[in-house]
């Protein structure tokens, strides 16, 4: 899943959210063809990147009991 989102306010500071069913898949895809090129071809417009590893949270998940 990816998304594009821009910062409010910031219409030209842009951020990607990009979500990977597994660690595994997350490779595969740094390796695959599209990305590489992809890569190559937005080199100079990329001014900072930055991976920041989270934990999915389910949403609509109903708290613990207490």
């Amino acid at each position: 899943m990816l998304y594009a989102l821009s910062v409010k306010g910031r219409p030209s500071s842009i951020r990607i959210l990009e979500v990977y069913a597994d660690q595994g898949a997350y490779e595969t895809h740094l390796r695959s063809p599209h990305f590489l090129e992809y890569k190559s071809e937005t080199e100079d417009m990329v001014l900072s990147l930055r991976l920041i590893e989270t934990d999915p949270i389910i949403l609509g998940l109903a708290p613990p009991a207490a």
